[in-house]
């Protein structure tokens, strides 16, 4: 079993909803083509790609499978690279400056400095009601 996996077997509601989207995107495309100043055949093209797949989808569902799974196949390593990307952002960015201004701070929520002077790091906790409490959880 793999960490990733790519859907190579969608449901019909997932075909359809894939279909409308599919349509949604390309139409938006052809309509900011026509108002950005695109040639007429580009904007046709691309309005024709919007309506063409979802509706060869409608009537013959196996190639709206086809290109689902085709084009999963063509932008999976497109999404693997950015969310590598967007996670080491995050993580050198954000996670390691505020790592070291709490170290640069003193900040240690776990209490794990040495203290020579300490007989013992047992940490006294009040007792519970009763095993009933066990089952108020909260």
């Amino acid at each position: 079993m793999s960490l990733l996996r790519l859907n190579t077997n969608p449901s019909p509601k997932q075909l359809r909803l894939f279909g409308l989207v599919w349509l949604v995107f390309f139409g938006t495309a052809a309509g900011l083509l026509a108002t950005r100043g695109a040639s007429e055949t580009t904007v046709m093209a691309t309005a024709a790609l919007a309506i063409a797949v979802p509706l060869a989808g409608w009537v013959f569902p196996p190639l709206m499978r086809l290109v689902f799974i085709g084009l999963s196949y063509v932008t999976f390593p497109l999404g693997l690279a950015v969310s590598v990307v967007i996670l080491s952002t995050l993580y050198y960015l954000v996670f390691t400056p505020m790592g070291l201004l709490a170290r640069l701070f003193g900040y240690d929520p776990m209490s794990r400095k040495f203290d020579s002077a300490t007989d013992s790091y047992w940490v006294e906790r009040r007792l519970k009601e009763g095993v009933d409490s066990y089952f108020r959880q909260s």
